[in-house]
This record gives structure tokens, C-alpha cells and sequence, in this order.
């Protein structure tokens, strides 16, 4: 068989794959139905609840009426709640399971062959992923993409200290206690902090992660994962009244000018950021882009590697601080503009 039609066979494949009444809309809502009905029961107002929030706006009209009036014969009559509502119970004794797509189990075998995604997962639990997985494909190998932008000095993820501290700042931050951190700065400096551990943060550009603390003085830190030299977990909780303050987020307004493809490459290297974008005329975009006030160094870098083709609104606080930065440049360049 001929390349061409190889793929085109493939294609159709996933095509029924993807399509399959099985893994559509109609299927998972149905499917939650019936556990909580195998559960203990289940109203019909919950039944439009449940369907109102998990399928179509029109399944609402559609799936409730098939299965109480019963033309779908699987629920039937089991009294009544404490509150006069008649209960419908599944006439399976389990609850109905979709089993993985080959397209799926095929990313999920790509994902686990990241490096990255490693750190995250037990011994335990990336066994049994391999044997539910067996010998899929993979969809993808990491060798399949190239990076023309990123340093390469990243986090070094297969390294057993390494991965170790990063299941303790993640035990930390979901058991929501406090953390003993010995670090490197930036200085070489050894520094140790107790803090509360708000949030992970990965560059795509430095291939590194970075932990958001806070101090127990309400003191903001941001440490790269691979100058942690030390953690312990401490027995400390956070306290039930006390709330990890929110990192502070701010936005930035732009006008791109899509010459070179620049909307295109705006959109992915962006893509990590909350944006809102708005079409002005078959060449010009208005972007607001939202971010945390912590990265906006790196930011202001990001939106200069456009050149031309972004031109920063406002706020006039960072348009200022773009205009320093070009300055700055020019003056390590020996330029004048």
C-alpha cells in the first residue's frame, strides 16, 4: 500500500475513533447518571442537573425524557427520597466504565515518555501506567521537536536529589504545610526560609520550574527548583483561618502588526498567559495579555524578541519600563537611536 493511503486509512481510523458514539457527549453524561443512580438513587431533578451541566443545551429536552419515561431501559422505580421525590434506581450492578481510545493511550504513552512528567509520579503509579499501556505506540517522541529559543541548562530531571525536593515542595504544597528550604541566590548566597509553598511555575524558555512562596511573614519568594539544596516538610499546617495570599496579576495592552507570521508565533509564545484578542483590520490585533506581577522582566523580554511588530498601549507604567530597557540595550551596544 502506497504512503498516501496508508495515512489516509489512518485518518479515517481516527476519524471513527474520535466520532464514536462511545466516547461522545450522550455516553459520559448517560454514564454519570447511572453511577449515582447504582450509588443510592437518583431524582429527576438531578437528572437534569446533571445533563444541563455535562451535554448539550437541547440533551436537556432529550435524555431525561428517554430515561424516566423508560425507552432506555436502564432505570427503574425505587420509592422515594425524604422529601416526597421519586428515586430511580440503575438496573446495573455497576458502574459503566469507557474504556481508553488507542488515540489516547497513545498521547498518554508520549506524555510519559517526557522526562518532566516523571517527577510527578510515584514509582508506583508510572509502573501501572506501563502496564495498562503495554506496548502502544507513542504518538509523539520528544525528539520530534525543536527548540530554537530555549537555554540549555534546564532543571535536571532525572536526577534523584532533584526529584526528591520536588516531591516534597509538592507533598507540602497539597498538604498545604510549611516548608524548611535551604536554597542557592542568584549571588551564591546560601539562604534558608520557612515558607508556604502557593504555586509551581515552568519556563518554557529556560526549561526550568520555579516555586511561588510565601513567608510566614507574608513575604513573596520565588526560587528555582534546582537551587533548592535542602527541604523538609515541617508539621506546621497552614491555619485553617489563614489564606495563601494570591500572587498579584496585572495586564499589558498590545497592537501587533501581523507581518512575518507574527500572530501566529504571538499566539504560541503566549500561549502560556490569559489573553483577550481582538481583530482592528486584516493586519493590525489588539492583545491584552495578564500576567504576574512577578514575571514582569521577563515579560517586557518576551514582548521585545517582536520587534516592530508589537507596540506596547499601555499601562504607562510598563510602557516606561520597555523604553528603559531600549535605552539600556543601546547604551551596552554603544548605539544611538
Amino acid at each position: 500500500m502506497r504512503t498516501s493511503e496508508r495515512c489516509g486509512e489512518c485518518m479515517k481510523e481516527v476519524r471513527r475513533m474520535l466520532f464514536h458514539e462511545m466516547y461522545g457527549a450522550y455516553f459520559r453524561t448517560v454514564s454519570m447518571i447511572l453511577q449515582e443512580a447504582v450509588d443510592g438513587g437518583i431524582t429527576e431533578k438531578r437528572i437534569r442537573e446533571i445533563v444541563a451541566e455535562h451535554a448539550f443545551a437541547e440533551s436537556t429536552l432529550v435524555i431525561p425524557e428517554k430515561l424516566t419515561s423508560g425507552e432506555w431501559p436502564l432505570l427503574v422505580d425505587s420509592g422515594k427520597d425524604g422529601q416526597g421525590q421519586r428515586l430511580r434506581k440503575s438496573v446495573l450492578t455497576d458502574v459503566p466504565e469507557r474504556p481508553w481510545s488507542i488515540l489516547e493511550k497513545r498521547w498518554l504513552a508520549a506524555i510519559l515518555a517526557d522526562p518532566r512528567i516523571k517527577i510527578f509520579l510515584t514509582g508506583k503509579e508510572l509502573h501501572e501506567l506501563g502496564v495498562m499501556l503495554g506496548d502502544t505506540e507513542s504518538l509523539f517522541a520528544p525528539g520530534d521537536f525543536v527548540y530554537y529559543d530555549r537555554y540549555e541548562d534546564g532543571d535536571p530531571y532525572t536526577e534523584r536529589k532533584y526529584v526528591g525536593i520536588f516531591r516534597q515542595v509538592l507533598r507540602a504544597m497539597r498538604e498545604r504545610r510549611m516548608l524548611s528550604l535551604q536554597y542557592t541566590g542568584r549571588f551564591g548566597n546560601v539562604r534558608h526560609i520557612l515558607c508556604y509553598p502557593c504555586k509551581l511555575e515552568y519556563s518554557a524558555k529556560d526549561d526550568k520550574f520555579r516555586v511561588l512562596t510565601r513567608s510566614v511573614k507574608g513575604i513573596a519568594y520565588t526560587i528555582n527548583m534546582a537551587r533548592i539544596q535542602e527541604c523538609r516538610v515541617k508539621r506546621a499546617a497552614l491555619p485553617a483561618e489563614q489564606v495563601i495570599p494570591e500572587m498579584r496579576k496585572s495586564f499589558v495592552d498590545l497592537e501587533l502588526t501581523d507581518k512575518r507570521n507574527a500572530l501566529n508565533r504571538a499566539m504560541i509564545h503566549f500561549s502560556d498567559l490569559q489573553k483577550e484578542t481582538e481583530k482592528v483590520d486584516e493586519m493590525h490585533y489588539r492583545i491584552r495579555l495578564y500576567y504576574y506581577t512577578d514575571d514582569e522582566t521577563e515579560l517586557v523580554i518576551r514582548i521585545l524578541s517582536f520587534g516592530p511588530m508589537l507596540r506596547v498601549l499601555g499601562p504607562e507604567r510598563l510602557t516606561e519600563k520597555i523604553r528603559e530597557r531600549i535605552i539600556k540595550q543601546e547604551e551596552m551596544c554603544g548605539l544611538s537611536l
